[in-house]
């Protein structure tokens, strides 16, 4: 499936111009050999041959759509194209067809006016981007949603810092706003650390007692 889709997103898209080129080609000779020819081998072939161009080509835009599924306003034209071919066909186009005069002519109308509106939106197709792939889709969804997904609160990470009886690192949100948790640095306890500078300032913090 997959090596379908890049050998069809080759074609629709990094050799655009020879694929529109031939695909345009197709569907002109097919509409030439309806006008111009009877009912015969030749016409036969050519209808045959823009019928299988258009009906090609809807399957190869589905390989590389993301829904895979065909719609009107996308491939409706290229669908009533391919049926009307395969009418003129089974009715006018090969040797022995036995259909009345007046259907002929109906579809001798309607054929043309289908083969050009498909081929206009086949040049207006040529100015469009590649859509994205799948994988490269699915790259740029994570990318989001990494850069969407939330920083760990600030309390968390502070509490854990301490929990592990650490200071945390300079210029780090702990302690930025707060400073080294209580106890972290030493793993002692808050009484001992903060009794510690009175001890070395001025001996004992306690009054002599009298002699």
């Amino acid at each position: 499936m997959l090596r379908a889709e890049s050998l069809a997103r080759a074609l629709l898209f990094e050799h655009k111009g020879l694929y529109f080129a031939a695909l345009i080609a197709a569907k002109g000779l097919a509409l030439l050999g309806m006008l111009a020819l009877p009912g015969g081998v030749g016409r036969l072939w050519l209808e045959l041959l823009g019928a299988l161009a258009s009906g090609g080509d809807i399957v190869l835009r589905l390989l590389v759509s993301s829904k895979k599924v065909p719609t009107p306003g996308k491939h409706g034209v290229d669908a009533l194209l391919c049926a009307l071919l395969l009418v003129d066909v089974a009715l006018c186009g090969h040797p022995g067809a036995a259909a009345p005069e007046k259907n002929c002519r109906a579809l001798k109308f309607v054929v043309p006016f289908a083969t050009l509106v498909s081929i206009g939106g086949n040049l207006m197709r040529l100015d469009r981007g590649a859509p994205p792939s799948r994988t490269g889709a699915a790259s740029h969804i994570g990318r989001d949603e990494e850069l969407r997904s939330p920083a760990p609160p600030l309390g968390v990470s502070c509490s854990v810092e301490a929990g592990l009886l650490r200071a945390p690192p300079s210029g780090s949100a702990c302690s930025v706003l707060g400073g080294a948790p209580p106890g972290a640095v030493g793993g002692g306890r808050p009484s001992q650390q903060a009794a510690g500078p009175r001890s070395r300032l001025g001996g004992s913090s306690r009054r002599p007692e009298a002699l």
